[in-house]
């Protein structure tokens, strides 16, 4: 054991910082080539370096982590880290926060565990980062999850129910818009409850407007420059702020549901909650409360109705994929549904049932994969961290681009001949079959594969049989949700919601969007999270005759 402990304390002391990546501007440093093209930035860093390297701006500098076995080493000391500042800073520059309350925020080194980190003193009223934990886990894997699930579920079946689509094509401008719109207003009202849209019926055309600007805000640009994302943001916190003036007025404890997680005032218990424990936090107020009511709309929405778009838009694409994702969908309606439901209205799913249709799955994880472009966050605030043979100062950001994992060729599967670049849409990806040895989502070496033996002359039907979604393997290279205690708490659900909303329009419309060229992607939105379609994409669509019937 003393030898043990003596390798390990000569091994940090070899250990070293990483090296910052070589700029030309002694001020701005890598400012300028990282702000015009974040995601080529990345993608040159990630293919030039294995190991951290460090990004210079100005005084600060900023490290990237790239590699599964550098990820999986930062998961397992994530206990040595916060998210505090990265938290802070979303909260100012994408929601709003009155700084006041920023800076108490940034304050709570205590963690989000139970007990407070050793040597912190942190109020209890103030450790914000374990209340807000505690808060959303009650929400989304205690008791408030399945019937807030329960909710959005029946509100996106009469949402879609009572569209004025009928059985004959109709033109319309833009599959993104039209997902988009429809989709959020179910899960506002199962989360915030009616008045958001009845007291502000353009609220999420609003949202969407500033989503679409939150590229913008990141850059934090001074509002005389960037007047119109300034608007939209603080036109959706008045709302928010009047709603919940509202709510404190009238407010009604017999309106409460019997399990009490409905009312027609906050909505969710979870909103309902927010609103005693914000307020108990010193130098919180009424603007904090909305600032950060507007996060968690925000966090509840943007991402996954985004990916759910995306989703939607592959698939309908490929007719022969359209075929297989509509079997999977049926077999997961509800068979009380299917008898009385012949007009072509939507089912409903067991979402149990739904949870396990592998193409399904491999479809939500292959859009989560390809499209997803945020980064995940570590602040070493209570001492220096260690990667490996890499050493992280004190003070300082651990960035993990999640498109630098997601587009590692070195890790996934492109096919047996390269046909499936990792840049590119594949349903199957995350597929294994136990005949097949180049199925699954990882790479597989060619020494590993000549031992199963070639496909050689096997026909479709056998490669295709016993197919199953799979992830192993993949923990420090699939990570839209981050990974180890810091993962998101909200991924549970925003799996259920893209495979609900997956399903329900494919069961529900028939979608041409056959005859239009591949979509873009927009890159002025790399790094905030989903990203969008750089166009329009014109559609027609009809409403499905059988909805229950492939």
């Amino acid at each position: 054991m003393h030898l043990y402990f003596a390798y390990r304390i000569k091994q940090k002391s070899r250990a070293k910082v990483p090296p910052t990546i070589p700029y030309y501007a002694p001020v701005l440093g890598s400012a300028i080539s990282y702000l015009r093209n974040p995601g080529q930035f990345i993608e040159n860093t990630a293919l030039s370096q294995r190991n951290p390297v460090a990004m210079s701006i100005a005084t600060k500098k900023f490290f990237f982590v790239y590699r599964n076995h550098n990820v999986s080493i930062l998961w397992k000391s994530s206990s040595l880290s916060t998210s505090t500042a990265m938290y802070c800073y979303v909260l100012i520059n994408f929601f709003g926060m009155p700084k006041r309350a920023a800076r108490r925020i940034s304050k709570d080194n205590s963690g989000f565990s139970p007990q407070p980190q050793p040597g912190t003193h942190v109020e209890d009223r103030n450790r914000v980062d374990f209340l807000v934990h505690q808060n959303l886990l009650r929400f989304l894997k205690g008791p408030g999850f399945d019937p807030f699930y329960r909710r959005f579920e029946k509100n996106l079946a009469s949402q879609l129910d009572k569209l004025s689509i009928g059985h004959d094509w109709v033109t319309m401008p833009d599959l993104y818009d039209f997902v988009t719109r429809e989709v959020m207003p179910p899960g506002l009202e199962a989360m915030c409850g009616p008045y958001l849209m009845s007291h502000n019926p353009d609220f999420c055309k609003v949202f969407w407007e500033y989503n679409a600007a939150i590229p913008t805000l990141a850059k934090r640009l001074p509002k005389m420059l960037n007047r119109t994302a300034y608007e939209l943001r603080d036109s959706l916190l008045k709302d928010i702020k009047a709603w919940h003036a509202w709510a404190r007025c009238n407010f009604d404890d017999s309106k409460v549901s019997e399990d009490g997680q409905y009312d027609p005032f906050w909505g969710s218990g979870f909103m309902r909650e927010r609103q005693d424990m914000f307020m108990g936090i010193d130098d919180f107020d009424f603007d904090s409360i909305a600032s950060e009511d507007l996060g968690a709309i925000f966090g509840a929405n943007a991402n996954a109705i985004i990916s759910a778009f995306w989703a939607i838009y592959y698939v309908f694409r490929d007719p022969e994929l359209l075929a297989r994702a509509r079997a999977e969908a049926f077999n997961a309606i509800r068979e009380s549904t299917c008898e009385i439901r012949e007009d072509g209205r939507l089912p409903l799913f067991d979402d149990a049932i739904l949870g396990r249709q592998p193409l399904l799955l491999s479809v939500y994880a292959e859009v989560l994969r390809l499209r997803v472009t945020a980064y995940i966050t570590r602040y070493t605030e209570r001492e220096e961290m260690h990667v490996g043979d890499w050493r992280f100062p004190m003070n300082h950001a651990i960035l993990v681009p999640i498109s630098a994992a997601h587009m590692d060729t070195s890790i996934w599967n492109v096919g047996r001949y390269g046909e499936h670049p990792v840049t590119s849409f594949w349903a199957e990806r995350f597929l294994v079959r136990p005949n097949d040895p180049y199925s699954g989502p990882k790479r597989r070496q060619v020494s590993e594969t000549a031992k199963e033996g070639p496909l050689g002359d096997m026909t479709k039907t056998e490669v295709s049989s016993e197919a199953r979604f799979s992830t192993d393997g993949m923990q420090a290279a699939w990570i839209p949700y981050g990974g180890g205690p810091r993962a998101c708490p909200g991924r549970h659900f925003a799996k259920r919601q893209i495979l609900l909303i997956i399903a329900a329009f494919i069961s529900c419309f028939d979608i041409d969007i056959n005859g239009q060229e591949k979509l873009g992607v927009s890159q002025e939105d790399f790094g905030t999270g989903t990203q969008k379609p750089s166009t329009k994409c014109p559609f027609r669509i009809r409403r499905k005759l059988y909805a229950y019937q492939p």
